[in-house]
């Protein structure tokens, strides 16, 4: 591990390495939130790009990750590929994409992903499935033939991090640990070697 190396190209070039060696979802990240309280929660999403202003994610703002980076707008995440025996963590604070943005990653969805993301209050209580499929039924006839736009309600985030550790696995559990850490978006980067 080059520890001299810009942590968000290497955590770039980790992931490509993953997408040719890991068959299953290598973009899967878990991602941690809080809610008002500071009651921590966690679940999958996936990364969709990492760039030199962060990593960026998109989901429904009214799902509960939503309304939690809405009340406290930082979290974590971490990514795992045991394939390649390696994890990636990351926190740091969250903001909301523009919509340009959000326009136009969601143009790049395979269109039931597009419907489904119509169709679904993620995270509101569901009576019955079929209240869920009637919905998608009803929104396939209403997009039919046209492109579908994002719902207002769908956005994506983006991960500034001021933290960011690679860790490799090692023999004897003797684990190669690098943290990269700032003092803030946009400062420079500071190295430490981590005991496993």
């Amino acid at each position: 591990m080059d520890a001299s190396a810009s942590p968000l190209e290497l955590f770039q070039a980790w992931l490509d390495e993953a997408r040719k060696a890991c068959p299953d979802n290598p973009d899967a990240i878990a991602l941690a939130t809080a809610d008002a309280t500071g009651t921590p929660d966690v679940r999958y999403v996936l990364l969709k790009r990492i760039s030199a202003e962060g990593l960026e994610f998109f989901t429904n703002r009214a799902s509960s990750k939503g309304r939690q980076l809405e009340a406290r707008p930082h979290a974590a995440l971490a990514a795992y590929w045991r394939e390649l025996g390696r994890q990636v963590r990351a926190r740091g604070p969250v903001d909301e994409l523009p919509r340009e943005r959000v326009a136009e990653y969601f143009a790049t969805r395979r269109r039931p992903s597009q419907l489904g993301a119509w169709a679904s209050k993620q995270s509101a209580e569901l009576a019955a499935a079929e209240e869920l499929r009637e919905r998608l039924a009803a929104l396939e006839k209403k997009f039919a033939g046209q492109d579908v736009p994002p719902p207002e309600h769908w956005t994506g985030y983006r991960m500034q991090p001021l933290e960011i550790e690679f860790w490799q696995e090692g023999d004897a559990r003797l684990h190669e640990r690098v943290l990269y850490s700032r003092i803030e978006a946009g400062a420079a980067w500071t190295t430490r070697r981590l005991q496993p």
